[in-house]
């Protein structure tokens, strides 16, 4: 298996070695250097792409290996305001949706080679909340941070804004229902419709269970199930979380420790220095290991880390810690090794099948 991370400084490629061991032999290789690689995500047929936050867009050749620019998906720049791509992902018919900034979506399919375009998903904002989506702190847009596609069903679509909500369509796009009841609402008296939004940093599904789903917001971390009409977010995470997640956090689950989750907060409360958190059904949160961060730029306002559990046919990984300065591999026995990146900081990150790396 190989890792695909998008950076402020191009894409980098971290690869399990030939006894498929994340060892001190991965080979980690630095693409598109200079670019600011916005999203990745990965395609049917174990291939990729990436986009940068000028609107172009790479393919990673399933065949060779190797990343070719993708001309026919080149984003178009709207004026006045250019649209930059934020959050992709690939649903089970191949379509790939797009978030970006200024928060809008996207949609591109493959399945006619003569008329392949982006299509502008406009009903996305018919609603009443979209009139008051304001920008992130320290920002002056909102963003689509994060999708997530049905994995059995190609009609549903799930997309978190930042400051919104979480939204969800189950037919393509035509019609998007709020679904963020439980999740709190954000309150700044200084700025217009306070309450009126969830400010959520980030979203994915559970890696044993589809239909659970968790979000991170500045302050706490959710966790629902997709299965009702109406979803109920319910509060999970580690005591020291409160007041001090701002945007280093992601709650996952793992496909070997199914009883398990993990999560990066603060360890302490307030504190500076950041830990892996584990918490198993019918015990507690316990504290993995600490490490201490570079702090967050006042203009950065993307993510600096990813938490992403590893396939179930890794052989020894069970989860991935990448931050800007570089990349924890978490083992089965939860020790971990660390693999340096130079990469300002990260965006997103994806695994593929590392088949054909050459």
């Amino acid at each position: 298996m190989t890792i695909i991370i998008g950076s402020s400084d191009g894409l980098w490629e971290i690869e399990e070695d030939r006894r498929r061991r994340f060892s001190s032999k991965r080979q980690k290789r630095h693409l598109l250097q200079g670019r600011n690689i916005t999203a990745v995500a990965a395609l049917p047929r174990l291939g990729a792409i990436a986009a940068s936050a000028d609107g172009d867009f790479w393919e990673r050749s399933p065949q060779s290996g190797k990343w070719a620019p993708l001309p026919e998906m080149q984003f178009p720049r709207l004026q006045p305001q250019q649209l930059k791509p934020t959050s992709l992902v690939s649903a089970i018919d191949g379509a790939v949706w797009m978030g970006t900034c200024p928060a809008d979506l996207w949609k591109f399919s493959f399945d006619n080679p003569r008329d392949r375009h982006w299509e502008h998903i406009s009903q996305f904002k018919d609603f009443p909340d979209a009139q008051h989506w304001w920008g992130a702190q320290n920002a002056n847009l909102p963003s689509v941070v994060a999708l997530a596609a049905d994995p059995d069903d190609r009609r549903k679509v799930i997309a978190a804004v930042s400051v919104g909500g979480v939204y969800e369509t189950s037919d393509m796009g035509e019609i998007w229902q709020p679904q963020h009841d439980g999740i709190a609402q954000l309150h700044q008296p200084n700025l217009p419709y306070s309450g009126a939004n969830r400010d959520i940093l980030c979203l994915q599904r559970d890696s044993n269970r589809p239909y659970i789903v968790f979000a991170a917001t500045e302050t706490a971390l959710y966790r629902c199930s997709t299965r009702a009409k109406t979803w109920r977010w319910q509060e999970c995470a580690p005591p020291t979380i409160a007041g001090g997640v701002s945007q280093h956090s992601m709650l996952t689950a793992t496909p070997r420790l199914r009883e398990d989750l993990f999560v990066i907060a603060p360890a302490q409360y307030r504190s500076r220095e950041y830990a892996l958190w584990r918490f198993t059904y019918g015990q507690d949160w316990d504290r993995v290991f600490s490490a201490r961060l570079p702090e967050i730029e006042p203009d950065q306002t993307h993510r600096v880390n990813v938490l992403l559990p590893a396939p179930d046919n890794s052989s020894e990984i069970i989860l991935v810690w990448i931050a800007p300065g570089g990349v924890h591999f978490i083992q089965n026995n939860l020790s971990f090794t660390w693999e340096e990146l130079s990469a300002h900081s990260v965006n997103n990150a994806i695994w593929i099948s590392s088949a054909h790396v050459v």
